[in-house]
């Protein structure tokens, strides 16, 4: 069974609101506490919804996630960017969205959060 974490769909915004045809990103805070170290966190296994992490850079290419401290509480979080049209999980009758994960040493983790779907049918 996956260890529960906290998460932020949007980090900063209420309502986690999702436009499923954006060509864009949507950014996920996973929020480390003073038991659960995001720095743990092996970003090649994460999924939001489905989608992978976004990956930049042609030459060296890494997943754009950061470090910061999105919620004040002085522990750092795990922000990464999972691209928008890559998103399968959810539709325009989802409430929730998941990621998932595991940590360096192969446990897995879940985490949920509410979303607003502005947006699921692209023409």
């Amino acid at each position: 069974m996956p260890r529960n974490v906290g998460i932020d769909i949007e980090p900063g915004s209420d309502p986690n609101s999702i436009n499923l045809c954006s060509n864009g990103a949507v950014p996920v805070a996973i929020l480390g506490t003073d038991t659960f170290d995001v720095y743990d966190i092996d970003t090649d296994t994460l999924k939001f919804a489905d989608a992978a992490v976004k990956v930049v850079g042609k030459k060296d290419p890494h997943s754009l996630c950061s470090y910061e401290d999105v919620n004040g509480d002085g522990n750092d979080d795990l922000v990464c960017h999972f691209v928008t049209m890559d998103i399968a999980g959810v539709d325009g009758q989802s409430t929730l969205a998941a990621v998932s994960g595991n940590l360096l040493d192969a446990i897995p983790f879940e985490g949920m959060d509410t979303v607003n779907i502005v947006k699921d049918t692209c023409n």
